[in-house]
């Protein structure tokens, strides 16, 4: 009878974690298809929910730091090559900063929509090594499809890498 009821709490619990977490991820979705940046700084609401989502991913200890370096290293080499292109840009010609910037943009953009696949590929291996950690590379391919979606500038792409660190140092806070 006892473990009944343990099971039952656990399983209560769960239901609470994923209703919380699916919360924070929709909050997150709706903020940044409206204001991901307030007069082009980025929206505090959003890091706020990034911060929660990354304590949550935390506290649950779905995911570690290690398995997802591999993902924000090549979504950190996709901003290196745009930053190395726009400087080149800039110091080659004489060209406005903003046209310069939304070119790099349109360069790269495909770049980062294939990163979607990258990253499914990504965690569905690291599903197979781990079970038990299903729900927390679920979570994050949520997270990255969201911002994905939504990322219509070179500025907006560079806050996600912010925030995508920052979803990381809350990782590496408890390892």
């Amino acid at each position: 009878m006892q473990k009944i009821k343990n099971d039952q709490k656990k399983l209560d619990n769960s239901k609470n974690f994923d209703n919380s977490i699916n919360k924070i991820l929709n909050a997150l979705s709706e903020k940044i298809k409206k204001e991901f940046t307030k007069e082009d700084i980025l929206n505090k609401d959003i890091i706020d929910l990034v911060e929660e989502f990354a304590a949550a991913l935390r506290d649950k200890k779905f995911i570690s730091n290690s398995s997802i370096r591999n993902i924000f290293d090549s979504f950190k080499s996709i901003q290196l090559k745009m930053q190395r292109d726009f400087i080149r840009r800039l110091s080659e010609e004489s060209f406005d900063k903003k046209v310069v910037e939304e070119e790099i943009f349109k360069k790269y953009y495909v770049y980062i929509k294939l990163m979607k696949g990258k990253t499914n590929y990504i965690l569905q291996k690291k599903k197979k090594e781990d079970k038990s950690k299903d729900k927390g590379y679920e979570l994050l391919r949520k997270f990255i499809e969201t911002f994905i979606d939504n990322i219509k500038s070179k500025k907006e792409f560079d806050y996600f890498i912010d925030l995508f660190e920052c979803v990381l140092g809350n990782l590496r806070y408890e390892e």
